[in-house]
């Protein structure tokens, strides 16, 4: 397939943008470095091969039959 008109560089039509990282100092964000959030997986299959920890709560519907396909997760802290 490929593309319908071929890519040719020119001086007008190239743009460069610089990207500055700077710090948040206006919010505080009330966390620390490290700190995770809860997820809630509603869809989907499988992690990438990670080890995550499930929350009692998921782990519990799983074990007495009531489990819906969501799945908790324990927040990432001590990683």
């Amino acid at each position: 397939m490929g593309q319908r008109r071929p890519y040719l560089e020119g001086r007008r039509n190239i743009q460069k943008y610089e990207g500055i990282p700077r710090p948040i100092t206006y919010q505080n964000l009330q966390s620390s470095y490290g700190d995770g959030a809860q997820i809630t997986r509603l869809d989907g299959l499988g992690v990438g091969n990670n080890f995550l920890d499930i929350t009692s709560d998921t782990r519990a519907a799983i074990l007495n039959g009531s489990f819906d396909g969501t799945i908790t997760y324990e927040p990432d802290v001590d990683r």
